[in-house]
């Protein structure tokens, strides 16, 4: 199941729910294997190394219930308030992504798109995964290598 319009209403949806008068914030949709979507806001703090990306609740989330996550968009809410931005996982996520393997389709931003951003694998944004340097084959480690 593929990042799509529903991932992206459920984060602007949250957004309007929870912080609709800020001149900023982000959330995230992921989409779990069930099809299930669950959502998360940024978590800000005064320290900016305490705050957490919108991904993170939704991700401790499917880990707790034991589901896999197979897409995920964040969206950011500009400050101009014209628009919504796509962005792509940071580093951080696309490693806490990983744990659910190369297949999981994430939003970018992609101005030859129409709606302004697509899906693309995690494999395609991080081609060159250091954990695949510890495989004999070459592949990415499973939910069960990053347990070890």
């Amino acid at each position: 199941m593929p990042v799509d319009e529903a991932l992206y209403d459920a984060a602007v949806a949250l957004i309007e729910r929870r912080l609709p008068s800020a001149p900023w914030a982000t959330a995230a949709a992921l989409r779990l294997d069930d099809g299930s979507i669950v959502t998360g806001i940024g978590l800000d703090n005064m320290n900016s190394g305490a705050g957490l990306c919108a991904e993170v609740g939704p991700m401790c989330a499917a880990f707790t219930d034991g589901r896999a996550v197979v897409a995920s968009i964040c969206v950011n809410r500009s400050s101009d308030r014209r628009r919504d931005l796509v962005l792509a996982p940071c580093g951080l996520c696309q490693e806490r992504l990983a744990l659910w393997g190369p297949a999981v389709e994430v939003g970018v931003s992609d101005p030859q798109d129409p709606r302004g951003w697509s899906g693309r694998r995690l494999a395609d944004l991080n081609p060159y995964y250091w954990a695949t340097a510890f495989s004999e084959d070459g592949r990415w480690p499973t939910t069960a290598d990053h347990a070890e």
